[in-house]
């Protein structure tokens, strides 16, 4: 931890600052560690690749190319669980979300208003 003293107009405040460490240490899992950049598109009523396998830290990007808005959700139909912050979004059409792979295991994601609009990605350790 970094402690320091700034003196402004008279006034006396103690700084308290974070090292470089512990500042990595505090921004979850990835710290710095950049993975790779995934795409999925949503298209004609079909999410491409259906499937994602990934790595911890890399970062899915979904993009609707389909004709209407889609509100997209994660986990399954009425029982939607965040990932990385996101339960759901609307995206329309020409707009992405990107999100950053975060947490391990297996997980879908689909359109809210039509549930036959869904892909599922793989999150493994790094």
């Amino acid at each position: 931890m970094l402690v320091g003293v700034l003196v402004a107009g008279g006034m006396v405040a103690t700084v308290v600052g974070l090292s470089q460490k512990a500042l990595q240490a505090n921004a979850g899992p990835c710290g710095n560690h950049q993975g790779a950049q995934l795409q999925a598109v949503i298209k004609q009523d079909r999410v491409m690749p259906a499937s994602l396998q990934a790595s911890l830290c890399d970062r899915l990007t979904i993009t609707n190319n389909d004709h209407r808005t889609r509100e997209i959700a994660f986990g399954q139909h009425e029982h939607h669980e965040a990932y990385d912050g996101v339960t759901e979004k609307i995206l329309n059409q020409g707009q992405s979300m990107t999100i950053l792979l975060n947490q391990i295991g297996n997980f879908r994601f689909h359109d809210h208003d039509d549930d036959t609009v869904q892909a599922t990605f793989v999150v493994r350790a790094l």
